[in-house]
């Protein structure tokens, strides 16, 4: 299925300086941050990874969260505006509060050119070999899944080819089985040493 029109995506078109990059589309609650009980919590490594995609990738945050919480939240970690887009609750891919899939095909880029990072097995459902999960942040003990994501982006930006065949091929990437609430089961690769916490058990 191609990309859709820039006119039916649902952010908006690459600025110009920003074509012919990869586009890294990243979660925020429990990806990037914790703020389930107070204040946001910024994950280990997150402000470090912005920094390294900052400028050098088109970074866009999807989030299921409001607006205003989205920016603030971003504000936290991202100190040299490396995001470039925030999509958040909406209904045209959002339903009710917990949700819904990430269609990377929505976002009216080069699929090929496109990764997500999330901690949610459904979201990533419709574009598993472009999706890498992480476990659940939850701001307890040591973290470091960000700081081992990095030579991996870092690594995909590097190389040129599709998003596909280098997750594929990348020795640093395991791939792991998970479940999801409706019943449905797939692979989803995740950094090795971290273990989706959407695994299945």
């Amino acid at each position: 299925m191609a990309s859709p029109t820039v006119s039916n995506a649902l952010i908006r078109a690459q600025a110009e300086e920003d074509v012919g990059k990869y586009t890294i589309v990243f979660d925020l609650d429990e990806t990037l941050v914790y703020a389930r009980e107070g204040p946001v919590r910024v994950r280990p490594g997150a402000q470090e990874l912005m920094r390294s995609l900052a400028g050098k990738a088109e970074v866009i945050l999807w989030t299921a969260g409001e607006k205003n919480y989205a920016q603030n939240a971003v504000r936290s970690f991202d100190t040299l505006s490396a995001v470039r887009q925030i999509l958040v609750r909406d209904h045209r891919w959002t339903k009710g509060f917990s949700g819904g899939t990430k269609d990377l095909r929505r976002l009216g880029r080069d699929t090929s050119r496109t990764l997500i990072i999330e901690n949610t097995a459904e979201c990533v459902k419709a574009n598993t070999d472009a999706a890498i999960l992480v476990p659940d942040y939850n701001a307890k003990g040591s973290d470091s899944a960000l700081r081992d994501l990095m030579p991996i982006l870092t690594g995909l930006l590097q190389s040129g080819r599709t998003v596909q065949d280098y997750l594929a091929s990348n020795q640093g990437l395991a791939q792991t089985f998970c479940r999801i609430p409706s019943g449905e089961t797939f692979t989803a690769f995740n950094v090795r040493g971290h273990t989706p916490t959407d695994a299945a058990r």
